[in-house]
């Protein structure tokens, strides 16, 4: 059941990387939904605990993150999956965003190789996944 749960975490964090983690997006998230635990709340409240505890699980990420066989300091991985997500430079397009976090991890690919169904944006969501359900609430 944990690597379903993983793998459909991870589906709905790669979504919101084209998207962004606004707080109308989040909640139409049931995993995120539920590892927030705010099922009890309106909507709106709810999607933005829900952004509030997505930052702090990014933020608890410490260490050293292991990416396409390339090590990270915590605080480039964090700013990294804080980028793709739209928390940070909330308003830039889902393409300069992964541009971005493309020359932050030094990966010099295509944005299309980048951003397949199985491709590295996948991988970078599903190590948050792993983090977020390990350290939920």
């Amino acid at each position: 059941m944990y690597e379903v749960e993983i793998e459909v975490l991870t589906g709905e964090l790669k979504s919101l990387a084209g998207w962004g983690a606004h707080p109308k997006r989040l909640i139409a998230r049931p995993v995120l939904r539920s590892l927030f635990d705010v099922e009890a709340l309106d909507s709106v409240t709810a999607g933005y605990v829900m952004r509030s505890r997505l930052i702090e699980g990014i933020d608890a990420w410490t260490g050293r993150a292991i990416l396409f066989e390339h090590q990270y300091p915590a605080e480039r991985f964090n700013r990294a999956t804080k980028l793709l997500l739209g928390l940070e430079r909330p308003k830039d397009s889902a393409a300069a965003r992964r541009r971005r976090v493309m020359a932050l991890l030094a990966w010099y690919g295509s944005l299309e190789t980048w951003r397949r169904p199985h491709g590295p944006e996948r991988e970078l969501m599903r190590m948050l996944s792993v983090h977020l359900l390990a350290h939920r609430s």
